[in-house]
């Protein structure tokens, strides 16, 4: 009799579980798709926009220039992880280091590629600007590169701040 009856616990935990998985899941995927509808996540453009008050001919053209932006960043970052995918392989190889060298080098063009294009990106955006948005875009644009300015979803979504340059020290040492 007890053996039938630990079964039936047994048996109804395993479906409350599954019950539980797939309504995690569900929450997990809904969630997901319903934050970030778009490929690239938009939340600092669109808080841009809305800060600057843009009319809608400047709108189109920040559109144009994101797209033209995101291509060529996109560009970059494939060829960047193609040469970090070189570079991991090479741990594979003695006698690499020259190798490595090189790709090291090309790592570092490629990214100082993608933060020139996001520099120009920038001043474009701030080119079509009249005077007074012009302000605006000077006060909020270090918000939204460093990541302060547009909420793309709850806080929970992001990594916690990087430690100050103080947290890194080691304590004062003691007299003695």
């Amino acid at each position: 009799m007890d053996f039938i009856k630990r079964n039936k616990i047994l048996g109804g935990a395993v479906i409350g579980l599954v019950i539980i998985n797939v309504l995690l899941l569900t929450f997990v995927w809904l969630g997901k798709n319903g934050r970030n509808p778009s490929r690239h996540g938009n939340g600092g453009g669109r808080f841009l926009e809305e800060q600057l008050k843009l009319s809608a001919d400047q709108k189109q053209q920040v559109k144009s220039l994101r797209d033209n932006h995101f291509q060529l960043v996109e560009s970059l970052r494939k060829q960047s992880r193609e040469s970090r995918d070189e570079l991991h392989e090479l741990l594979k190889s003695p006698n690499s280091a020259l190798k490595a060298q090189e790709l090291t080098s090309k790592l570092g063009q490629i990214q100082s590629q993608i933060e020139f294009s996001t520099f120009k990106h920038f001043s474009d955006i701030r080119s079509i600007c009249n005077e007074q948005q012009k302000k605006v875009f000077d006060d909020t644009i270090l918000k939204i590169l460093r990541g302060q300015g547009a909420t793309e979803g709850p806080k929970g979504d992001r990594p916690p701040p990087r430690e100050g340059p103080s947290e890194r020290r080691p304590p004062p040492q003691r007299g003695g």
